[in-house]
This record gives structure tokens, C-alpha cells and sequence, in this order.
């Protein structure tokens, strides 16, 4: 299953060029998940950092200590670790009564965004979806508040 996963993603990669490639976080639902969803992610980053040259590997708390608060510049490319808690901040999901819902609610806001058909088997594209358009508004959000602080410092010379 790793290497097929690895060969497709290097089909889809091979694609277009990815300034930014986010993959979802690991979570401890039980054990056996967990060491699989670590291996594929491994894979990812694998793949993703060979075929476009990248040494660097953010989560989160990486990119809120690096770029919010030391300022660092955003790099222009790199692959970032997103937690599924940032498709709720995405899609603004205030409750949900269970799991099942969740699921649902992403379902339906990538369909309703993207014109999509997904079902709820397809939960897991729609998640992939918005682990990218949440990882890419992240480093909007960073990329944003590094170019202010660039003007304040050129304003006071």
C-alpha cells in the first residue's frame, strides 16, 4: 500500500509544480491507526522533499514560533504538518454532535466550494482539500503579517 500511494502521489506531484504541500497531521485515535497514518505520512513527506527539493518540514506550532513570533520571512515553498483542527477553524464549524457530522459538514463545504460531488465515503478528499486551502491561508495569514513588519521597519528609516 506505501508504494502504491507513493507512486500515485508522485503522478499527482508531477502535475504542476506545489510552492506549499500540506499534508494532515497524525492523530491518536488508537494505536493501529496512528503507526499507519504516521507511515503514510512519512511517505509524503518523503516523496514530496526528493522530487522538489525541499529540506524543511513545518507543523504548526513551527510556523506560528518562526514566522509569528520571531517574524521570520514565510519561505516561498516548503511542506507543512496541518492538524484536522484546522479544517474546523476553516469552515468555521462552531459544534457537531458527533464524528459523523464533522464529516458531513466538510463534505459539504467542499462540495458547495468547489463544485464537487463527493459522498460521505469521500470524506477523506474533502478533508485533503481543506488541510490545503487552510495551510495555504495559514501562510497568507504569516506571509501577511512578515511583510508588515518589513514596511514598519523601511517606515522608519
Amino acid at each position: 500500500k506505501l508504494l502504491n500511494f507513493a507512486h500515485g502521489l508522485k503522478s499527482v506531484l508531477h502535475l504542476r509544480k506545489h510552492e506549499w504541500v500540506f499534508i494532515e497531521d497524525t492523530y491518536y485515535r488508537n494505536i493501529v491507526t496512528m503507526k499507519s497514518l504516521t507511515r503514510f505520512c512519512g511517505v509524503a513527506i518523503k516523496e514530496v522533499a526528493e522530487l522538489y527539493g525541499l529540506e524543511e518540514v513545518y507543523d504548526e506550532r513551527d510556523m506560528e514560533v518562526e514566522f509569528a513570533r520571531k517574524r521570520k520571512p514565510v519561505p516561498s515553498s516548503g511542506i507543512g504538518i496541518m492538524s484536522a483542527a484546522q479544517i474546523i477553524r476553516l469552515i468555521n464549524i462552531t459544534w457537531f454532535k458527533d464524528r459523523e457530522d464533522k464529516k458531513q459538514i466538510v463534505v459539504d463545504w467542499a462540495n458547495t466550494n468547489f463544485g464537487l460531488k463527493l459522498k460521505m465515503e469521500d470524506n477523506d478528499m474533502a478533508d485533503a482539500i481543506s488541510i490545503c486551502i487552510a495551510g495555504h491561508n495559514r501562510i497568507k495569514e504569516l506571509s501577511d503579517v512578515s511583510q508588515n513588519v518589513k514596511l514598519q521597519k523601511h517606515n522608519k528609516r
